[in-house]
């Protein structure tokens, strides 16, 4: 039997959600495996795994537990591994790469979080739909903390196209998405104008 892989996160990790519900009917419980300094958050793959809704739901959830006092790198839905030590060895061969990757997750949890979050909506609702929209509109607010305000830009501008697109100009959510990038435009060129000197 295959076995999925939703996360990796340092072994030291308190809230890992040993035993959770994870996907598949009925839910197969979640399990952690352990190498040096990381941990796998695992259970065993169903043999017809799809894209469903629900089990798009219990990989979020898990991911979700996992992360509430701790990072975690999450997984694409439907990865997969053969056994318990191909995903050990994993850890093993790739620790250096993982532990670099969880150390530039530090600070950035939220934006971690958002992103699994979309990546879960995107799957089960589809990209056009109203939360999907709004993850991806937070995204970009949490760009702008960091100081990324190109980013931001570039986000709040597409986030506005696709919510014109498909809710309309005079929707709510399309003239805040408005707002938000006249604002961040303004700033962008305020920077780029003090960047160029007088």
């Amino acid at each position: 039997m295959s076995i999925y892989v939703y996360g990796i996160a340092q072994a030291a990790n308190p809230s890992l959600p040993e035993k959770a519900d994870g996907i598949g009917d009925p839910p197969r419980p979640v399990r952690i495996l352990r190498e040096g300094d990381l941990a796998a958050i695992v259970s065993d793959a169903p043999e017809d795994l799809r894209p469903k809704r629900s089990d798009l739901l219990a990989h979020q959830h898990v991911l979700a537990q996992a992360g509430n006092s701790g990072l975690v790198l999450p997984m694409r839905f439907g990865s997969l591994a053969p056994d318990d030590t191909a995903v050990t060895a994993a850890l093993a061969e790739r620790a250096a790469h993982y532990l670099q990757r969880l150390q530039d997750l530090a600070g950035t949890a939220e934006y971690s979080a958002l992103a699994a979050l979309l990546e879960v909506q995107q799957q089960a609702l589809g990209a056009d739909h109203p939360d999907t929209l709004t993850t991806r509109n937070n995204l970009a607010v949490v760009r702008v903390q960091r100081g990324d305000l190109e980013g931001a830009e570039a986000d709040c501008r597409a986030v506005l196209a696709d919510r014109t697109r498909t809710l309309g100009a005079d929707h709510r959510d399309s003239g805040d998405s408005q707002r938000a990038l006249d604002v961040l435009s303004r700033d962008v060129g305020d920077r780029r104008h003090a960047l160029s000197g007088p």
